[in-house]
């Protein structure tokens, strides 16, 4: 399951090669994205100030080597991998690939036939949705 952190953002310590399997975010920004598991996120050039606005962006996953370092794969969720400069853009971002995985989310307890008022839910430790109801059914 991806991670999610928010307002994770940075740029590009260095520039990447259009193979490159890693990346480096600026000094210290690397503790604003998620500590552990993978995670999507959008890179885009400095020129523009939304990856809306520049058409070459790509989307990739990401995992946190250590500090400041990812390993990265490149050109996720129908984009392209391209190079990239020092101080290009990178942004942790809800994209249409985590939009699909929280719709197939499966559930470990569901109700019997009827309506029954959900009291609570949340992941458990397998990353299974987990749903509360009332024993007694609503009328």
């Amino acid at each position: 399951m991806l991670k999610n952190k928010n307002f994770a953002v940075s740029k590009l310590l260095a520039g990447i090669a259009l193979d490159a399997t890693s990346l480096s975010v600026l000094s210290a920004d690397g503790i604003k994205f998620p500590a552990s598991g993978t995670f999507r996120a959008v890179l885009w050039s400095q020129e523009y100030d939304s990856p809306i606005d520049d058409v070459v962006r790509e989307i990739i996953t990401m995992e946190l080597d250590a500090d400041d370092v990812f390993t990265i794969t490149r050109a996720q969720e129908g984009t392209a991998a391209k190079a990239w400069l020092a101080n290009d853009n990178l942004a942790h971002v809800l994209t249409a690939g985590k939009i699909d995985e929280i719709e197939t989310v499966k559930i470990d307890s569901v109700p019997p036939s009827g309506g029954y008022k959900i009291t609570n839910f949340y992941l458990n430790s397998e990353e299974k949705l987990v749903v509360i109801y009332e024993d007694t059914p609503i009328e």
